[in-house]
């Protein structure tokens, strides 16, 4: 019973950590003891053979009652949350990585909701890790992971997921998309779909500096900033380029998600194909969480940006959800990465944030194949959209014989709609003095399709 005890205290805690109040323990009668919590001044009361159960039974009632609040109201911080908390600590456990996952100071995942059934959550990726890779790590043949952030990496979950979606589609199978109604090529996520976004705290960069720093009147608010290799911190990108002094930097989480709002989560690769997706909501694991400072870092610096279609300039709701104490944030940097995607063989790949490939000794040959490469690597999405060419010709016309005579830059370039919609974006981050977005030399993108 003590531990029933403190499990449901803690949940209660961290749920309602500054609207829940305790009562007196009082004995009714000689075998019966009563406790009452208050939420929000509503009453649970609980009974039990001694006051710890009668507390527990207290608890117990106030979580079943809000529990069945929550279901009722799909898209509900508290529901995204539990349901990424969830996965993330049932893909982990089986695969003995608790104890060094528990250090992670960042864990990111994307739920898609579906309006048809709106009590079903379904967990569509998670990822965790908060570092980059060094220079002298970056890699011309697509084969490593230059940003481990665990937002970055849902991304690219995601965008796996979204082929495998692709592949269903061509063949014929249900799948979460449909043709455009206009007879054009193109297809689209079914408006029943929703996607959301919970990260347990908030994305580096604009969102995350303290508040009078990040103000818009501040001479250093609302920068684009770039976040520095093989460790922490972010730094303003009005004088820097992405190798200056010997150290490859990446733009910040906070300036992704911004960009994502407009180009959308799929990517230039991807847009030969489907209409732009966009994430619906974004969940932030932060007590007190003052919603107003993230809406502006990470939509109103777009205020302005006019996009031309199939992009729009989305209005991502935010949403304060449940702090975690499972993930209690150790070291400034954390040297590994996980990610998992609903669809995969493996349950979790496990990634070397110092040299952008799986981690050999975490994760080793015996329980995957032998390559060192992410799945989630530039190399193996372009792998999985040749095998989708094969099967099916994108409306951009781009065919599966044209894709392995050329590069992944050139896939890239001839996405004209999104590089269009890509560089207006930086014009007007530039001509907001927002700072320059930095960008890696093209060379790491030249690497062959042929082969793959």
């Amino acid at each position: 019973m003590a531990a029933n005890v403190r499990t449901s205290l803690v949940v209660l805690n961290d749920l309602f950590s500054n609207e829940v109040t305790y009562g007196p323990v009082q004995q009714h009668s000689f075998m019966n003891w009563l406790c009452e919590i208050r939420i929000k001044g509503q009453p649970f009361s609980g009974s039990g053979s001694t006051a710890q159960e009668a507390k527990c039974s207290a608890a117990e009632k106030a979580l079943n009652f809000y529990y069945q609040t929550l279901i009722g109201a799909p898209v509900s911080s508290g529901t995204v949350a539990a349901s990424v908390l969830a996965k993330f600590m049932s893909v982990a456990k089986p695969n003995d990585l608790l104890r060094v996952i528990m250090s992670h100071k960042v864990v990111a995942g994307i739920v898609r909701i579906d309006d048809y059934k709106p009590r079903e959550h379904q967990v569509i990726c998670i990822s965790s890790g908060n570092k980059c890779i060094a220079l002298d790590r970056l890699s011309v043949g697509g084969d490593a992971i230059y940003d481990c952030h665990a937002e970055v990496l849902a991304r690219r979950c995601f965008q796996r997921y979204l082929l495998q979606q692709l592949v269903k589609f061509a063949r014929g199978t249900p799948s979460i998309y449909e043709s455009e109604p206009n007879g054009r090529s193109y297809v689209r996520v079914q408006q029943r779909y929703k996607f959301h976004m919970y990260i347990n705290k908030e994305p580096c960069g604009d969102a995350d500096l303290g508040q009078s720093i990040a103000h818009p009147n501040s001479a250093h608010g609302g920068k684009l900033r770039a976040k520095l290799d093989a460790g922490e911190g972010v730094h303003p990108t009005e004088f820097v380029n992405a190798t200056q002094g010997g150290r490859l930097r990446t733009m910040s989480c906070s300036d992704k998600i911004l960009r994502w709002n407009v180009l959308g989560l799929q990517g230039a690769m991807l847009t030969h194909y489907i209409r732009p997706v966009y994430l619906e909501s974004l969940h932030l694991g932060i007590l007190n969480l003052n919603v107003f400072h993230i809406q502006r870092a990470l939509v109103g610096r777009l205020d302005g940006f006019q996009a031309a279609p199939p992009f729009c300039t989305k209005s991502l709701s935010i949403q304060e959800a449940i702090p975690s104490n499972v993930l209690s944030g150790g070291s400034p940097s954390v040297d590994i990465s996980m990610n998992w995607c609903t669809g995969d063989t493996d349950d979790v790949e496990i990634v070397n944030a110092n040299t952008g490939k799986i981690h050999e000794t975490l994760w080793p040959t015996s329980s995957r194949s032998s390559q060192t490469v992410s799945r989630l690597s530039k190399k193996e999405l372009c792998r999985s959209f040749l095998n989708l060419l094969s099967l099916r010709v994108p409306a951009s016309g781009l065919t599966h014989r044209a894709a392995t005579a050329a590069t992944y830059d050139d896939i890239k370039r001839q996405s004209v709609q999104y590089q269009t919609t890509s560089r207006s974006l930086t014009d007007f981050f530039a001509a907001r003095g927002m700072g320059v977005w930095i960008k890696k030399d093209k060379v790491v993108d030249r690497f062959p399709l042929n082969g793959l």
